[in-house]
């Protein structure tokens, strides 16, 4: 609410008794309000009020008098609309203030140094005014004498309706409200801070102020009183005085202040443990740490950066942050309120009590959650992502923390978790705690899963370092009902205390992540992206569906159809793009165009992580194999290349696109046998998937594949002839997988050298 506006160094007095020069005037009596202003080009009765009030702050007779700052921010604040006003007409006011003015020149050296300023901000530049100059070595001693001598009377108001009486009053009230405020009388000083609104108001229209500049000092109260309200627990009434603030903001339009000061709403649900409802409440305010406004010496925005920093620290879960970005840490908060009250000019009993509140928040939670690590061996599969062809890593969720430039930056590195059905969420939580080891307290977590309540129980401390503890937590209950599936994971986190026999219980945040429930435990690391694919497509398989292989071909072959690899963005792509890998699945994934041998990958990675696996080197059954389906490789001519039927589609077809033509195809079979022939090892029986085209063709003879789908065969002068259905002109020619993401050298084997 309040600035601290002149920390700059301006003339101290040190006594009110400062003799005057022999050029000082008589003064017009404080509140004499004559026709001046009727002539003069400037609110001078505004001028006065500000410059006295400057004045007054900076001597030590003042120093618990703490509706100056309330008068402070006010006066400038309207000095700055008077500014905005008389801008159109600065000649007049230049000439005003260095010829025909009513008060000696000094009172107007910010009033003149604040013009110029929204002068050059208009882009102009009055030079011949840049000689004006002020004296800051004389005061206006018999009129800041008078104004004193004025609040030293506050507890008998002259009577009548006049500018002294309204003054008076309305400074009353305040400083009775700020007295009720350090008594813990916190209702009586809500209430002596409403009763001066009427006054403040009377006397800013003796003063001439405008309805903006009026609504701008009502506000400032209404804030000071829910804030005031807020520490008395009287959440219903201080709404009240928030809002009516924040609309006298929107008719002012000012939406800076008006968006700044629903922090303090949301500090009502902050202080009732309503995380949820202040997060979302949060979410929507449009806040700027570094907007010019904010002094942070401000006992008010100290306290609402606080709040801030809360909620960005609570739901840090779902927010990551711009290098650089400024990050105070609740170390750097407590220091700032250390130092704030050990300012001089804030040696008041207020300020110090009305901090204290503001320190409270910080004390409300101890504890950060800094990481989560899913590391069992047993229980966890290990991932791969795609993006950097590297293993996933614990901890999974982790809260980085950088400083550069005296600043802390903090961001939020979040993996998913591929975790085996049938058993519990086991982790370990990586806790920082400012005050150490403290045996009253303890940590708790919780969710809720498809409207079911799981909590996770503390298994206890496994290691510590410093203030770092590593918690080992476990789920009550296995929530995987062996089911296949993606669980997008929110655990609450809340520090659970025990003091004077009451347990209280404070929110530390939540942590998000993304649970992966995979069908068996698979010795080598799956690609968490396919991984999520198959789980998704596995969803409504039951238990009993689960146990059988080839309802998991099923559903993962449905979930390879074209339309919704279509809807996923994918796209066959051949010939390749010059110059790009295209012969890996993992850049199959991150391109999402791919040749036929990367989505032959990808369809036995799918079949792959969900348990359908090579147990033999070459097995009968049970094992996705893959293979180059080779054309006219009987004959011996690898040059000819064939043509498919132009009736079918492919992944990411157009449909003014032409079907390819090419040498080689690659393919999945399932379920059938490698066989030795004169032209090498082939593939009898079982079933071929045809991810490319998606095709799925029970492999009944020899000849079934190659008449479904080739057309034409191309020689190599171009000639086209039909292919003939009568003989086999094509060869499967089986690859031994020795990894299930092979490089390209090591599918071509026995010296076939397809294009693909």
């Amino acid at each position: 609410m309040f600035y601290w506006l002149f920390k700059q160094k301006y003339f101290l007095i040190k006594t009110l008794n400062y003799m005057v020069s022999i050029k000082t005037i008589l003064f017009i009596i404080f509140f004499n309000y004559s026709n001046v202003y009727a002539v003069s080009p400037i609110n001078e009765n505004l001028i006065k009020y500000r410059y006295l009030v400057k004045m007054l702050s900076m001597t030590s007779e003042v120093q618990n008098d703490m509706t100056l700052s309330f008068e402070l921010d006010c006066t400038y604040n309207a000095l700055k609309s008077e500014i905005i006003n008389v801008s159109k007409n600065y000649d007049s006011v230049f000439n005003y203030i260095s010829m025909d003015c009513s008060l000696q020149s000094q009172t107007y050296e910010e009033c003149f140094k604040m013009l110029r300023e929204k002068l050059a901000a208009d882009g102009i530049f009055p030079a011949q005014f840049d000689n004006l100059s002020f004296s800051s070595n004389t005061v206006e001693t018999e009129l800041l004498l008078k104004f004193t001598n004025l609040r030293n009377k506050l507890r008998d108001p002259e009577p009548g309706d006049s500018a002294e009486v309204a003054y008076q009053k309305a400074i009353n009230h305040m400083k009775a409200g700020y007295s009720y405020y350090c008594q813990n009388d916190y209702n009586n000083s809500s209430s002596e801070f409403g009763q001066s609104i009427e006054h403040w108001k009377i006397y800013y229209k003796f003063n001439q102020w405008n309805e903006n500049s009026i609504s701008y000092a009502i506000a400032r109260i209404r804030i000071l009183q829910g804030c005031i309200l807020v520490d008395g627990e009287n959440y219903g009434v201080a709404t009240i005085c928030f809002n009516e603030a924040i609309k006298l903001y929107e008719q002012c339009n000012d939406s800076f202040w008006s968006n700044y000061f629903k922090i303090f709403k949301a500090e009502i649900l902050y202080r009732q443990n309503k995380i949820n409802e202040f997060i979302a409440f949060m979410d929507k305010i449009k806040y700027n740490k570094n907007a010019p406004e904010l002094n942070e010496h401000n006992e008010i925005i100290c306290r609402g950066n606080l709040i801030y920093e809360e909620y960005r620290r609570l739901s840090m879960s779902n927010y990551s942050i711009m290098a650089g970005h400024v990050q105070l840490s609740r170390e750097n908060h407590i220091k700032r309120i250390e130092s704030l009250k050990n300012e001089p000019y804030l040696d008041e009993e207020y300020i110090k009590k009305f901090l204290k509140h503001s320190e409270k928040i910080l004390e409300y939670s101890s504890f950060e959650i800094i990481s989560l690590s899913f590391e069992s061996n047993e229980k966890y599969l290990k991932l791969k992502d795609h993006k950097t062809a590297s293993i996933i890593e614990c901890p999974q969720w982790q809260k980085i923390k950088t400083t550069q430039n005296n600043y802390d930056s903090i961001s939020i590195k979040k993996q998913p978790v591929a975790l085996i059905t049938g058993n519990k969420l086991e982790f370990f939580v990586g806790i920082y705690s400012l005050t150490g080891f403290d045996p009253t307290w303890d940590l708790i977590g919780r969710t809720i899963i498809k409207g079911k309540k799981v909590k996770f129980k503390n298994c206890g401390i496994v290691s510590r370092a410093e203030n770092i503890f590593i918690h080992k937590f476990e789920s009550d209950e296995d929530f995987t009902n062996n089911q296949i599936k993606v669980v997008p994971l929110e655990i609450e986190w809340w520090q659970r205390t025990f003091d004077k026999n009451r347990t209280k219980e404070f929110s530390l945040g939540k942590t998000s992540h993304k649970i992966y429930v995979v069908r068996k435990k698979i010795a080598e690391p799956c690609y968490w992206q396919i991984v999520e694919y198959t789980c998704d497509w596995m969803k409504d398989l039951s238990p009993s569906q689960l146990t059988e292989d080839r309802n998991i071909i099923d559903a993962i072959w449905k979930g390879c159809s074209l339309e919704n690899l279509n809807k996923l963005k994918y796209r066959y792509q051949y010939p390749a793009f010059e110059g790009e890998d295209n012969g890996r699945l993992p850049e199959l994934l991150k391109n999402k165009r791919g040749k036929c041998g990367q989505w032959m990958l990808f369809l036995r990675h799918c079949f792959y992580c969900q348990g359908i696996k090579n147990v033999n080197t070459f097995g009968t059954g049970g094992d996705p194999i893959s293979f180059y389906f080779i054309k006219n490789f009987i004959e011996g001519n690898n040059n000819l290349k064939c043509q498919y039927y132009n009736s079918l589609s492919f992944i990411g077809k157009k449909d003014d696109e032409k079907m390819p033509t090419f040498s080689d195809h690659a393919l999945v079979g399932y379920g059938g046998k490698i066989v030795n022939s004169q032209y090498g090892q082939t593939y009898e029986g079982g079933e071929l998937f045809d991810i490319v085209f998606h095709k799925r063709i029970v492999n009944s003879s020899p000849l079934i594949y190659e008449n479904t789908m080739v057309e034409n065969i191309i020689d190599e002068n171009g000639s086209i002839r039909p292919k003939n259905p009568s003989i086999q002109e094509f060869l499967f020619f089986c690859v031994k997988p020795g990894t299930i993401d092979p490089v390209p050298e090591k599918l071509r084997l026995n010296g076939v050298n397809g294009n693909e």
